[in-house]
């Protein structure tokens, strides 16, 4: 199934272009009427600045994270006090909220694990949908 942005790229970067030329994020989020999205664009922009371009490309797949990826990541987030969103732009995680889920699992004592996703994982199980008649009637 594919992912569908809730806004395009070049809107993005249209936004984005203006803020990095010194308009304020609140005033682009009301002139584009995103209400409440101000901090959204600021995220953006970083984005931006690390990535490019390439920070706004949709993926119609999730991406496969090694358990030493993840292990990698957590542990520069607790050596170094870096933000979720800054190791999520720095290593090209789709959103801070992922990296987030790591490090809860990480401190709960949960076990970090390899992720790849495959579509047999999503599939749902079927379920009998016939009535069984009892031999006893």
């Amino acid at each position: 199934m594919e992912k569908k942005a809730k806004y395009s790229k070049e809107l993005k970067l249209e936004i984005i272009k203006r803020y990095l030329k010194g308009e304020s994020s609140v005033k682009l989020a009301n002139e584009y009427e995103m209400s409440n999205m101000s901090g959204d664009i600021r995220k953006w922009a970083h984005r931006y600045e690390v990535l490019g371009e390439n920070a706004f490309m949709v993926s119609n797949t999730s991406k496969p994270y090694t358990k030493e990826f993840k292990e990698q990541v957590i542990k520069e987030y607790l050596l170094g006090g870096i933000s979720f969103s800054d190791l999520a732009n720095n290593y090209n995680i789709s959103t801070s909220e992922v990296v987030r889920r790591w490090i809860l699992k990480y401190n709960n004592g949960m076990e970090i694990k390899d992720y790849n996703p495959k579509s047999e994982v999503y599939a749902m199980k079927s379920r009998k949908t016939t009535k069984e008649i009892s031999e006893g009637l």
